[in-house]
């Protein structure tokens, strides 16, 4: 039987934080139920599930793609847009790991699901 505790969103959000920011997250001390759980929590407090995935995990767990500094690289050969690997997993845009755009990409939890796929970057 599991216990239910109330907590205020700015009280989870400062937990949220100290957590994801600490000199250890990333370090490999996490496993797959403990990153589930903080990709979670952060849709519940309105964080992008990514920042509370640590880099081992990005290449992994399906995501939105999302442009290294929010700006379309222009090939210096094409004069093209082309864009540049993923900023959270350094993946390119067409591998399998990036979720299809939708207006819900990002904030639910339930849409990332691991992927089996090693993909290159």
């Amino acid at each position: 039987m599991s216990e239910t505790v109330e907590i205020e969103v700015e009280k989870l959000k400062m937990l949220f934080d100290l957590v994801v920011q600490s000199m250890d997250f990333g370090s490999g001390f996490l496993d797959h139920e403990d990153v589930t759980l903080l990709r979670e929590t952060a849709g519940i407090i309105g964080a992008d599930p990514m920042e509370a995935t640590p880099s081992e995990f990005r290449k992994r767990i399906q995501h939105p793609y999302r442009e290294p500094n929010g700006n379309p690289y222009i090939s210096a050969t094409t004069g093209v847009p082309a864009l540049r690997p993923c900023y959270w997993c350094g993946k390119k845009p067409s591998d399998s790991v990036h979720l299809a755009e939708s207006a819900s990409a990002g904030t639910d939890p339930a849409d990332h699901q691991p992927s089996t796929e090693q993909g290159t970057t």
